[in-house]
This record gives C-alpha cells, sequence and structure tokens, in this order.
C-alpha cells in the first residue's frame, strides 16, 4: 500500500481508466489485486462499500494512512462537485 501511486496504479493505469470511462461514475471503489502474471484481478466493483479505519493499527500499520487518503480525496471530490454545481 505504501507504494500504491507509484506502482500498482502505474500498472494499472489503463484498466483504471477504461473502467471510469466504462462505469462513468465519480466514486468507484475496487476491491482488487494482481494475478500471479500480472493482471488486474478484481474481486468486486460497488459505489456502496465500507471504507473504514477501524482495524487495529498494530495489526494493519499500513492501512491508516492510505484510508486517510481515500476518507480526504472522497471529501475533496464531494467539494469540488459542489463548488461547480450551478445554482
Amino acid at each position: 500500500m505504501a507504494t500504491f501511486d507509484a506502482a500498482f496504479a502505474q500498472r494499472h493505469r489503463a484498466a483504471f481508466a477504461e473502467i471510469h470511462r466504462r462505469i462513468g461514475l465519480d466514486y468507484l471503489i475496487l476491491d482488487c489485486a494482481e494475478s500471479t502474471d500480472g493482471r488486474l484481478l478484481i474481486f468486486e466493483a460497488d459505489t456502496g462499500m465500507v471504507v473504514h479505519d477501524m482495524d487495529p493499527v498494530d495489526l494493519f500499520p499500513y492501512k491508516l494512512p492510505q484510508m486517510r487518503r481515500v476518507f480526504s480525496a472522497f471529501q475533496q471530490a464531494v467539494r469540488g462537485r459542489a463548488e461547480t454545481r450551478p445554482a
């Protein structure tokens, strides 16, 4: 997770862009991984998944910083949409 942007996201950039193009939603959560041959493997795609940071930090130390990024990005997206919405 620490190298998500520089590694995983870059390797699957085209797939993520195509998913966004086809689905056309501003907010979508993918539960995914990488197959042994390097392909993007999607387990679930949904608009209503629960993203939380309630897991114990000592068991999942990598999770809290990433969840904060998700929460911040979502809040920025909502603010940006609200600011561009016609009155």
